[in-house]
Formats: structure tokens, sequence, C-alpha cells
């Protein structure tokens, strides 16, 4: 699974892999990407596959305008869709048929298969709709209306993008669900056309930084920014150091302000980090190089809690 998070027009993405017992911390789970009227960013979650196929087609497809990108893109993934139902049931029908093959009437053996067959179609077809292999987002700016463009696709049978322009704040994938929770609270009141890049940002790196106590999630975090001027990751070793001050928040070491205070200086290149680490109590190899794990920040503050009384 992954973890994304977008907060206007910020978006965040976690880059760890999982395989059966290994994991990796530093893998690439976005994709920049440049159109003739239009830039921005593509990310996603759920299944590797989805992924991985939409990234690989943004990167061979001609120089197109975006609408059109878009609906390639749509195109590509349900044709890709539909050829793994085909395959699948191709399987599933040669192995029905050979479950059946002993049934001596022949009759009686193609109505069983026949309605065998149909119960499997439409169990997959039912799963393809209601267990959807993840989810894509594509956030670009349109240089010709000159406004941000938010789209999301389920990644189903027929799954096509929608809008979301009207989305402030989203948090999905593995970790989405705590993520999503700190934000539903953290952004009450925002009055989001004053809303600063310095706080988008703390909130990004607030809802990475919860986002570790889920399974599957962690790594360092990347962060895309798409606006008029382009789309462009922020620095890798501000991004960890955001998201390792929000990683104390969560944990109790320091209050919301002061973690606004330490990101917001973070984001605009003022932070002494060496004057940052002191304060958190870790060293400045770690906030800027060792992936958050909140879990850790946790045991850590009600470890030294015990031992203080």
């Amino acid at each position: 699974m992954t973890l994304n998070v977008i907060i206007e027009n910020f978006v965040a993405v976690d880059c760890e892999v999982s395989t059966v017992q290994r994991t990796s911390d530093d893998v690439e789970k976005s994709e920049i990407f440049t159109t003739p009227n239009a830039w921005g960013v593509l990310v996603g979650n759920g299944h590797p596959y989805v992924l991985q196929n939409a990234i690989s087609f943004l990167r061979e497809t001609a120089e197109i305008d975006l609408p059109q990108l878009m609906i390639n893109l749509e195109r590509h993934l349900q044709l890709r869709e539909d050829k793994s139902f085909r395959d699948y049931l191709a399987g599933v029908e040669d192995r029905i048929r050979t479950k059946h093959s002993l049934v001596p009437d022949q009759e009686k053996r193609e109505v069983m298969i026949a309605e065998e067959y149909g119960s499997e179609v439409t169990r997959l077809y039912d799963g393809s709709i209601n267990s959807p292999a993840g989810e894509l987002y594509v956030i670009a700016y349109d240089n010709k209306m000159n406004k941000l463009k938010k789209s999301g696709l389920t990644c189903r049978k027929n799954g096509v993008f929608g809008e979301i322009d009207l989305v402030h704040t989203l948090a999905a994938g593995s970790g989405g669900d705590i993520a999503g929770a700190y934000l539903s609270t953290q952004t009450s009141g925002v009055d989001w056309k004053k809303i600063t890049d310095e706080f988008k940002f703390y909130l990004t790196a607030l809802a990475c930084a919860t986002a570790t106590a889920n399974k599957g999630v962690g790594g360092f975090m990347g962060v895309v920014i798409v606006d008029q001027d382009g789309a462009r990751y922020v620095e890798p070793q501000r991004v960890n150091a955001a998201v390792r001050v929000c990683g104390k928040q969560v944990a109790g070491d320091i209050s919301k302000r002061e973690a606004m205070v330490m990101a917001g200086d973070i984001f605009n290149g003022k932070a002494s980090y060496f004057t940052i680490a002191r304060d958190l109590g870790i060293t400045k190899e770690d906030l800027l190089y060792a992936p958050c794990r909140v879990h850790q920040d946790v045991s850590r503050f009600n470890a030294m809690l015990t031992l203080s009384k």
C-alpha cells in the first residue's frame, strides 16, 4: 500500500515498499509530468502495478494537452483492467471444464459448467466494482485557465477520472484513515483563501507523520508543489525534518504552535537544523536523514515520562 496526501496544491507520498520479508525506504511513487498547456504530478495507492502502469504510460506518451492526456490515461487503465478480467476468466473456464470433465452426460455437464462459470463471472465482476485495486490522483496546473485542477480515479472496471477541485485535503491509501482524522481536526476553521504555503507544508508533514503509525507506511516522504511556477519536489531533507518535527508533536514532546513555527522555518530555509534537533532531543543527522516512525517517538516519550517520576 501507499500513502497519498493532498493539501490543496501540496501532494505527498511515502516511499516504502514491502515484500514478504524485506522493505525498502526509498522508492519513487510519484511522477511529475508536463504537457503543452499544463504541468502536474501523478500519485496513487493500492496494488503496485496500478501506479507503475500509469507512470509508464505517462513516460511513453507524446506531448498532448491536459484534457486529452486524462482521457488517454483513463482509457489505458480501462483496457488494462478489461484484459486482466478476460485473462482471468479464460483460466476460470478451463479450470471449470477440467473439474466437470468426468461427468458422463454431456448435456448435464454443459449445464453445470455454464452455471458455475456464470457464478464466477458475477463474483469477479462484483469484486472488481466493490474491491478496487487502488486509486490514482492527478494534480495539475492548467496554464490556459490559470487554475489548479485535481482529479481522482478509483481503479475498478470502467473506472473514470472525477473532478475533486473542491476537496481541500485528502488522505488516502495505507495510513490515510489516521492521517485524515488528524487533518479533519487540524484544519477546522481554516480560511482556505488565505492559507499560506508554510501552513500547507506543516499540514502535509503532520499527515505524513501520523500515517507512519500504520503498517506499510514509511521511508522518506516525497512532497511535490504544483502551482503557476511549475511542479517541483521539495528538498528531501526539508521534508524529512518537517515530518520528524510533526512526529514529535504527535508524541507530545512539542506543541502544535512549536511544530508550526519549526515547519514554517524549515520550508522557508530559515531553520537552524542543529537547534531544532537539540530541542527535539535527537541529532541533526537523524533530523535530516532518519525517516519518521511515530511509534518510536511515542514510545520514547512515554518511557522517559515514566523514568522521570
